[in-house]
């Protein structure tokens, strides 16, 4: 293998000199010399070069931010969506059928929300037909009057159970009650004719001894004078002290009767304080549940009322993602979605985040669609109206953009041939974000690579 010369400047120059003086001469020994044509192909090229680089650094192009979108409806669609989600029972709309606000789309199994609100239902019938027969006892009424909230419904074979179970109960207690009082009253009654009795028999034994104490008074003089044997005078003294015995049990037994009364009367008050309180507690215990109850069952209509997916506003189903009755549907998961009508239609694209520094509400914004035949038909200028404040991501493919929205003219239709843009399709948008020269284009990148390889360590 030969081994490599070195370059040598001299040897180099030498090349030129010989290649120059060769050009004086003719071309093949009898055309003409060369020389001339290479100064007038350099020149050429230096005139071109030249120019190119005199239109590059002073021409001035418009800078646009490359921006793919899609035509939606200002607004945006509305995504159906259902809170707890359940089984299809009828499917009452198709694909791209139109709406108006409030039309039944799906209606779900209502089995088990019908259930449920029954269930509370009954127990609201039950716990106001207590409520009602507790107010009737604590007022002391004779009989347990209709309650108002049930006045319209006492047709229903559930309210006419609760209500005469509840006043059967109330006539049962009633009496019980009534009966209790009875005897006490009776017990009463007997103790004080009992302490009338031995009121009576005292007052008769005070007489006695009052008598006796008079005899003894008028014999005691003949007594001394024994007139009258010692044994009569002490035969008075015996009765006087038996019928004081007498006397002081009588007393005793009084006192023992009107004991006996006062702890009777005692046990009545006693007694209808406590079925007071546990009428009142039974009452706030009741008007507790049936708050609740009425809570629960306000929620309960409001998940049987959302059994029949409604249209929010007036629009045309897209999307739909059930298609056969019996399917089930996820809680929170989208169903459908409806396009709003007579919305004014716009671009939305997704903005590079890169040229977020150059495009602004209010620039212009070249719009062509790809779904028509861009040969016939030519592009579309419209204006940007807003731009996200942060920037969004993908879910699906992670891509990070800022959702610019661009208006669609008026006078579409003309640019498009008579055609007419509708949502879903898409659009290559560029939003002009000012101008700058082939040159400053062109060295942008070069100039940032160099930026960034000086700024490095």
């Amino acid at each position: 293998m030969n081994a490599l010369v070195p370059f040598k400047a001299s040897t180099w120059r030498e090349t030129l000199r010989r290649w120059w003086r060769a050009a004086d001469e003719p071309y093949g020994g009898t055309g003409p010399a060369i020389r001339p044509m290479i100064l007038a192909g350099t020149a050429v090229i230096v005139l071109f070069f030249g120019a190119f680089v005199g239109w590059a650094g002073t021409a001035p192009i418009t800078s646009a931010a490359v921006a793919p979108g899609f035509v939606i409806v200002d607004g945006n669609r509305k995504t159906v969506q259902h809170l707890e989600g359940g089984i299809v029972a009828r499917l009452l709309v198709r694909e791209g059928q139109e709406v108006r606000a409030g039309e039944a789309l799906i209606e779900l199994d209502r089995t088990q929300a019908e259930a449920t609100l029954k269930a509370l239902d009954a127990a609201w019938i039950a716990a106001v037909a207590l409520e009602a027969r507790l107010r009737a006892e604590r007022e002391g009424r004779n009989a347990m009057p209709l309650p108002d909230a049930l006045a319209r419904r006492q047709a229903e074979p559930a309210v006419a159970r609760a209500l005469v179970g509840q006043r059967d109960l109330f006539a049962s207690r009633r009496r019980g009650w009534d009966e209790q009082e009875a005897i006490r009253t009776r017990q009463v009654a007997r103790f004080r004719d009992q302490v009338a009795g031995l009121r009576d028999q005292n007052a008769a034994l005070a007489r006695q001894i009052a008598l006796v104490r008079g005899r003894m008074a008028r014999i005691a003089g003949v007594v001394r004078q024994g007139v009258v044997a010692r044994t009569q005078y002490d035969d008075l003294e015996r009765e006087k002290a038996v019928l004081e015995a007498e006397a002081g049990s009588g007393e005793a037994a009084v006192a023992e009767a009107r004991q006996n009364v006062a702890r009777l009367e005692l046990e009545n008050a006693e007694r209808a304080a406590a079925r007071e309180d546990e009428v009142i507690q039974g009452l706030r215990t009741v008007e507790e549940q049936i708050e609740g109850l009425e809570s629960g069952i306000g929620a309960a209509r409001d998940v049987l009322a959302r059994k029949t997916i409604r249209a929010p506003i007036d629009g045309t189903v897209v999307g739909l993602k059930v298609f056969t009755e019996g399917g089930v549907i996820a809680p929170g998961s989208p169903i459908l979605d409806i396009v709003p009508k007579g919305g004014r239609l716009v671009v939305e694209a997704r903005l590079d985040p890169n040229d977020r520094d150059t495009a602004a509400p209010g620039q212009m914004a070249r719009m062509r669609f790809r779904a028509f035949n861009q040969r016939l038909v030519g592009r579309v200028d419209g204006e940007v109206l807003s731009i996200s404040a942060d920037r969004l991501t993908d879910e699906r493919t992670g891509t990070s953009f800022y959702r610019a929205l661009i208006a669609i003219p008026d006078d579409t239709s003309e640019a498009l041939g008579g055609a007419a843009p509708r949502p879903g399709m898409l659009v290559d948008t560029m939003i002009v974000t000012g101008e700058r020269t082939p040159l400053g284009y062109l060295l942008r990148p070069i100039l940032y690579n160099i930026d960034r390889a000086l700024s490095e360590d």
